[in-house]
């Protein structure tokens, strides 16, 4: 913690009749949180996580903090700080026809995915007034769940929050202190306009007096008592950051205008809790899902799948665009030149490590309708364990077979692909830019049914061609005993009642 003071530089009271405004002045003290005392707290309503290829920002990190209000003292100035705040990604703009915070202009830049009493029923003292342009989603208490801001449309500024619409995944809308947050981040804020904290968003702010921005904060002012009847430890902010930092230990702290019990003067409450830490997402050369690995079902796969040539299409990193005609092959985590051709793909095969010793399972599901003729199929010798990948009017240009019970024979593993390969107990794949087929040996176990096959591949799938999605082979069982066809059978009983009866006429001529 660097500081043992924070200055306020206003404290506003909201008196209980009529609006009147009371500015005081203050200086807080900082003292270290104590869990279980009845201040307020920021906590994470959930573990970071690195968002995936199906996320807004692939390949950064998610942090989502929730503020737990106090039962003994007004609480303002909410803030975590001690990182780069000048590197999160989710930064939105939008007008909201008013210049809150005097520069000039109707536009608000911050975080504005953020949830409070004001995204559920309001503020019941106003009559629950909800703004319906300035949250990514409202709760919905007929369905009991969150409405897109594009589907609930209206307020003030209609659209504005649509760019940063979002699920509130973490909590339901029943549970916020709708009485209890009097005037919160998002709602109407009755403060001096001379106020430079005087904002809807989250601000990013500079807290150490070096350049940069090294932390965020929300002007959030929760009621506790005085009359209102709001002295309730409960959830009154939930708030998302998204930053390329991996998780370390930041600070977190609320300002309160009074000592517990009330009896000491302004306080401003600090902690430790986890963010984004100080160094960097980086990715290592080649590395598509920037997991350290560079193999073929994370990473040539799904570079092949989303193969569009030279050009512009907006493709990031996480879809296989590790490569740029300015940049190169770099670590950076965010794309290079929004395409994914011949140079990404070798760039990757240049890289190539194979997988992580752990590689997990997950699958796309079971196989489709065998006889598909654009589907490749893969055939099962349930008599030998043999394993042969047949393009039936397609092509093979990758795939990658896993289980979760480490059954492969990967000693009888032979390559159909002049490319890469992997050959494991737990996983047999292959990639390459040319089309291959054939038998890739005595590879699985043998004695199986097509239940026992399916359940078996815990992943199953090809990779057709440059740019096509990823499907599941089709799955055909074949037993050891070959099983003449029914003409085979009556020509073959034709021919020997025929060698029978030449025999008897020989012994009848004896």
């Amino acid at each position: 913690m660097k500081s043992t003071t924070h200055k306020m530089v206003q404290r506003v009271l909201l008196a209980t009749t009529g609006l009147a405004l009371l500015v005081v002045s203050s200086v807080a003290v900082a003292v270290p949180y104590v869990p279980g005392n009845d201040w307020a707290e920021v906590r994470l309503a959930a573990a970071p996580r690195q968002l995936g290829p199906s996320d807004d920002y692939p390949g950064q990190w998610e942090y989502v903090y929730d503020l737990w209000g106090g039962s003994q003292s007004w609480t303002r100035f909410v803030t975590i700080d001690g990182f780069d705040a000048d590197a999160i990604a989710n930064i939105h703009t939008a007008i909201v026809g008013e210049d809150i915070d005097g520069d000039g202009t109707l536009d608000e830049t911050g975080i504005w995915q953020r949830w409070d009493s004001h995204s559920v029923g309001g503020f019941a003292p106003w009559g629950n007034f909800r703004e319906n342009s300035i949250y990514p989603s409202y709760w919905n208490a007929g369905t009991q769940s969150w409405d897109l801001a594009s589907s609930v449309g209206g307020g003030n500024w209609p659209g504005q929050n649509t760019q940063f619409e979002l699920d509130n995944i973490w909590h339901t809308g029943d549970e916020y202190a709708v009485t209890e947050t009097a005037i919160n981040a998002g709602g109407f804020q009755f403060f001096d306009p001379d106020n430079s904290f005087r904002r809807w968003p989250g601000i990013q702010i500079d807290t150490d007096g070096q350049p940069g921005n090294d932390g965020v904060q929300f002007d959030s002012f929760v009621h506790a008592a005085n009359g209102w009847g709001f002295a309730n430890a409960s959830l009154e902010l939930t708030f998302r950051i998204v930053h390329p930092n991996a998780p370390g230990s930041i600070t977190w702290s609320t300002f309160h205008n009074t000592d517990v019990g009330g009896g000491g003067g302004p306080v401003s409450v600090e902690g430790t809790i986890t963010g984004p830490g100080g160094a960097a997402l980086t990715c290592i050369i080649g590395d598509v899902d920037c997991d350290g690995f560079v193999d073929i079902a994370g990473d040539i796969l799904p570079a092949f799948t989303n193969f569009t040539g030279p050009g512009s299409f907006g493709k990031v990193r996480s879809e296989g665009d590790v490569h740029g005609t300015a940049t190169g092959a770099t670590t950076n985590p965010a794309g290079h030149d929004g395409d994914v051709d011949v140079s990404d793909v070798l760039a990757i095969f240049g890289a190539f490590t194979g997988p992580p010793p752990d590689e997990g399972s997950g699958g796309l599901g079971g196989p489709a309708e065998a006889g598909d003729p654009s589907i490749p199929d893969l055939i099962y010798d349930a008599a030998t364990g043999e394993v042969t990948l047949d393009p039936d009017g397609s092509s093979i240009i990758g795939y990658s077979l896993q289980n979760a019970t480490n059954s492969f024979l990967p000693a009888g593993h032979t390559p159909i692909l002049a490319g890469v390969t992997t050959a494991l107990t737990s996983q047999i794949e292959e990639a390459a830019l040319a089309p291959g087929s054939g038998s890739i040996g005595l590879v699985f176990p043998t004695g199986l049914d097509l239940a026992g096959l399916t359940a078996l591949l815990s992943v199953n799938q090809v990779s057709r061609f440059l740019g096509a999605p990823l499907v599941p082979f089709d799955l055909v069982v074949v037993s050891g005993v070959a099983i003449p066809e029914p003409t085979t059978t009556v020509l073959w009983l034709f021919g020997m009642a025929g060698v029978g009866l030449a025999t008897w006429r020989r012994r009848r001529r004896a």
